[in-house]
């Protein structure tokens, strides 16, 4: 189907004229070893994220921070239950 034709190899950002099934499969094979490591690298980054933003649970929070008089006493309703 793609014999003869001009693809756009990704990886190395240039059109191929394809000759064979072989070179075809070869192109997209490497293609997507790339795609895969790039999701690979995107699920370990957002893991990693995911882990910075978990709050310590044995850490209280005292602090209370300036803002409404309403904010503060929903603070400390909380910590009671």
């Amino acid at each position: 189907m793609a014999r003869g034709e001009m693809c756009f190899d990704v990886v190395n950002c240039r059109y191929v004229n394809i000759k064979s099934y072989d070179r075809y499969r070869k192109i997209v094979m490497k293609s997507r070893e790339y795609k895969d490591a790039r999701i690979e690298a995107a699920v370990k980054r957002n893991e990693a994220k995911e882990e910075a933003e978990v709050p310590d649970e044995n850490e209280e929070d005292d602090d209370v921070e300036t803002g409404s008089l309403r904010d503060s006493i929903d603070k400390i309703w909380k910590k009671k239950r």
